[in-house]
């Protein structure tokens, strides 16, 4: 089991849920109501921010990847570097 994978294992169903929306509009382009920041220091990183789950991802030429899946808490970001 990947980092990703054992992320999302760690998150409610609701929560899971959630990610499932998200990813799905984000595959398709569709970012219209989401709460895209790009993170500061990084070329192609984006962080989209729903309740307490941040999803950090990376989009480079129209290819994504998401980095991390976690909820907010005071080392989200510094996991993440």
């Amino acid at each position: 089991m990947n980092k990703l994978q054992k992320s999302l294992h760690k998150l409610d169903r609701k929560r899971r849920d959630l990610f499932e929306v998200i990813f799905e509009k984000l595959k398709r382009g569709d970012t219209e109501g989401l709460a895209v920041k790009k993170l500061q220091g990084y070329l192609y990183t984006y962080r989209i921010r729903k309740e307490r789950l941040r999803i950090i991802y990376t989009n480079i030429e129209g290819v994504i990847e998401i980095v991390s899946v976690d909820l907010r808490d005071e080392k989200t970001y510094k996991k993440f570097k």
